[in-house]
């Protein structure tokens, strides 16, 4: 049963209230985490000493893709999932929280409209993200990897729609659209909104989903502010990491196939499996690029129809000085910032550090 205090409160404690429930939020998502890397190096020392008592077995299933892919995400739904988030839930659990009994409802083209701007979001996101990063790799002289992207793509589709695309999405909406909204937004809902989509680009712990995961995180907020129905970001997180990674997994042979041709033999190719190969990859584009377009149009036109424009009810005035502090200055906010940014500039500059050591013959 959820705590739903509903007393009348001023600006002053309805502040403090707010603030409080920001740094449990963030102090959780440490605990999370912490608790989430305790099981998975549980599980590599588990998976240790097995190796002393049967040598070669560790070896024999890194070699197989598909037990390698079981392993990784096994552990990830072990350790992020089943064991890490109930920590967090406990934590967070005797909050204050918003009443969310009165619910709203999405038409089919509302939900259609918000999909599509949301996707458009995170692809131009990933393009800037890109930027970023290659940016990074001109003036620094490293290779800033997107180590998730890489790991999904060697990894058996049927399990990336398993974990990325179905259960990945439903716990990171429980955690910073269900908590943190309901906790932080009891008193201030615009405030919730913004502490929720900023943790949750830190919470993935590298820039380049940091960059992407921001602005989506916006749009899947309002959501379940506006409706308190947690369906619905659910199913758009869903949407989200379907075609953020699915499509391109399908399309990555025939990208594979065409860039190892040369420009000649790519003109000069008549095997029909080529010309197949073009028109997937033609295809993926212009969806790519579908997405981007629409999903511009359809936000720019929810925004200046004033679609995200939410109401104030009976949502307490807290004065401006005040949301500053609830934003930046309470301990949770600011151990989980740091751990996150240390966490984002050790994934950049690691691959720096292991050069130099390398170079040094250490």
């Amino acid at each position: 049963m959820e705590n739903t205090n509903t007393l009348v409160i001023d600006g002053k404690q309805a502040a403090l209230e707010c603030k409080n429930a920001a740094s449990r939020c963030n102090l959780g998502l440490i605990i999370y985490l912490l608790v989430a890397s305790c099981v998975a190096t549980a599980i590599s020392f588990g998976l240790g000493v097995f190796e002393i008592f049967n040598p070669g077995s560790y070896e024999a299933i890194l070699a197989n893709p598909l037990y390698k892919s079981i392993l990784v995400w096994g552990t990830q739904i072990l350790a992020m999932y089943l064991i890490a988030y109930p920590a967090f839930y406990l934590f967070t659990k005797r909050l204050p929280r918003r009443d969310v009994s009165e619910k709203q409802k999405l038409t089919f083209m509302e939900f259609i409209k918000l999909a599509i701007a949301a996707e458009g979001v995170m692809l131009i996101g990933s393009m800037l993200a890109g930027y970023v990063t290659d940016l990074l790799n001109e003036k620094l002289g490293i290779v800033v990897e997107d180590t998730t992207s890489e790991l999904i793509s060697q990894t058996n589709i049927g399990i990336i729609i398993l974990v990325v695309v179905i259960i990945g999405p439903i716990f990171e909406e429980l955690v910073f659209r269900k908590i943190f909204i309901d906790t932080i937004g009891k008193n201030n809902i615009r405030l919730a909104i913004l502490m929720s989509a900023a943790s949750f680009a830190l919470f993935h712990g590298n820039i380049t989903q940091a960059i992407y995961t921001f602005g989506a995180g916006l749009i899947l907020a309002f959501v379940y502010a506006k409706t308190k129905n947690f369906l619905y970001p659910a199913l758009l997180h869903i949407f989200i990491n379907f075609f953020g990674t699915v499509p391109s997994l399908l399309v990555m042979d025939s990208y594979d196939r065409i860039m190892n041709m040369t420009e000649e033999e790519l003109y000069a190719s008549t095997d029909p499996a080529v010309y197949q190969d073009i028109m997937i990859l033609n295809a993926y584009t212009i969806m790519t690029y579908g997405f981007i377009i629409l999903g511009a149009w359809f936000l720019l036109n929810m925004l200046f129809k004033g679609y995200f424009k939410l109401p104030k009810g009976d949502e307490v005035k807290i004065p401006f000085g005040k949301k500053l502090g609830i934003l930046f200055f309470n301990w949770g906010t600011v151990i989980f910032v740091v751990y996150s940014l240390v966490t984002i500039l050790l994934d950049i500059f690691t691959p720096l550090i292991e050069e130099m050591i390398a170079g040094m013959g250490v």
